[in-house]
């Protein structure tokens, strides 16, 4: 379970390791975002896979998505865990996306 706090830190719970305990995390990453180019219901459709996953996944421009992986305990688990999504999409789709980080 995941609460944002006060000045973008959030609080955790639940995650495998924790004592139970609720422990607050300053976690200041922005929204990594995702360029796709061409048909429009690609964009939605890449949006709907990142929120089946659990992502928050916002269409934020007709080619530009905002995106953030919740429960990755890292930034940088955070951006292996979207390329491995995207990897994903784009390799079933036969189509190329860019990740801006």
């Amino acid at each position: 379970m995941t609460e944002r706090l006060a000045g973008g830190r959030i609080r955790r719970r639940g995650h495998p390791g924790d004592s139970g305990h609720a422990c607050a995390t300053d976690i200041r990453s922005a929204a990594m975002r995702i360029h796709l180019s061409g048909n429009p219901e690609l964009v939605r459709d890449l949006r709907d896979h990142l929120r089946g996953v659990g992502c928050i996944a916002v269409e934020v421009a007709p080619s530009l998505i905002e995106v953030t992986v919740p429960d990755a305990p890292s930034a940088a688990q955070e951006r292996r865990e979207l390329r491995a999504y995207l990897a994903t999409w784009t390799a079933s789709r036969g189509v190329e996306a860019d990740l801006e980080e």
